[in-house]
């Protein structure tokens, strides 16, 4: 099938996220559409194209199509932009090669409040390598909507933006704390509580390891009813490096001493299912499992593993 009829059909896929509230959405899914390396997603009016191999000559080709086809479904488009997710080289400067570009159109500003299951969440898809926002979890966010009655409290591990804290605090969970090594995504999750209303409590943003803060959560016996510990694959800080697949089975038994739910995920085409559920201790009980959302068609195995287990 030629490149246009794959993006054609890649878009005619997601049709119906232009009626709903939803305003960030993926539109092309490398693989699963038939067109890697690519990926492109939808940010409230901006098209944001990310080349995997860095040097594909698919983005071009990607611009030569995308704008005729969004025009044929009225789709409103402000600007395209594209970034670079190639393999990065020793000396190179990081920031510089993960800026993106302008192709057409005009340039966003560098904050976008994008619409995400009844949120609003800030969003920068000029600067670094994440744009603040991991919508491929919508499958299992919606799925979380069930429980989150029964949860009091939640502690967010590895929180980023703190995305999953905002949502279950906006469907009754009554306190979150996050945790993360970050103090600027810490800062953007607060913004991201002050654009949805949400009370913003210094305490309750946590820079530092997950792992020290579990420790001293147990040391005073302080118990969660719910934790999320979605984790990057591989991170490194001046405190150490964090691998999931060397790492994460000691948290999980760690967290299941201080929590009454555990809602874990691993985002790698590298761990299988069966590897991911094999990690977790004898006393999780599996209450679901999800993988990545509907926009997010994978040609083989899905990548993203997540379940929401309750402890005995």
């Amino acid at each position: 099938m030629k490149t246009q009829e794959l993006v054609k059909k890649a878009f005619e896929r997601r049709l119906g996220f232009f009626s709903s509230e939803e305003t960030v959405f993926r539109l092309i899914n490398g693989d699963g559409d038939g067109l890697y390396p690519c990926t492109a997603d939808y940010y409230a009016g901006f098209i944001l194209i990310q080349d995997f191999e860095g040097d594909s000559d698919l983005p071009s080709k990607l611009l030569k199509f995308i704008p005729d086809i969004c025009s044929g479904y009225s789709i409103p488009v402000r600007g395209i932009l594209l970034k670079n997710r190639g393999r990065l080289s020793q000396g190179d400067d990081i920031e510089a090669k993960r800026k993106s570009l302008l192709l057409d159109g005009e340039f966003p500003a560098e904050e976008i409040i994008v619409r995400h299951m009844g949120l609003d969440i800030s969003v920068d898809i000029i600067n670094s390598q994440n744009t603040g926002l991991f919508f491929d979890m919508r499958s299992a966010r919606t799925e979380l909507l069930n429980y989150y009655p029964e949860f009091e409290s939640v502690l967010n591990l590895f929180s980023y933006t703190c995305v999953f804290s905002l949502h279950a605090l906006k469907n009754s969970v009554r306190r979150a704390v996050n945790v993360d090594i970050s103090k600027p995504v810490l800062s953007r999750g607060m913004r991201n509580y002050e654009l949805n209303g949400v009370n913003v409590d210094s305490r309750d943003f946590v820079k530092g390891k997950s792992s020290d803060l579990i420790k001293y959560y147990k040391k005073k016996g302080i118990r969660f009813s719910f934790s999320v510990i979605d984790p990057p694959t591989f991170a490194r800080s001046q405190k150490g490096s964090f691998s999931a697949e060397r790492d994460l089975s000691s948290y999980l038994r760690d967290l299941s001493q201080i929590s009454d739910y555990v809602f874990s995920a691993v985002n790698t085409h590298k761990t299988d299912m069966k590897t991911f559920l094999s990690m977790h201790p004898g006393n999780y009980e599996l209450i679901f499992s999800a993988n990545e959302a509907d926009d997010f068609p994978y040609s083989e195995n899905p990548y993203l593993k997540t379940a929401l287990w309750k402890i005995r």
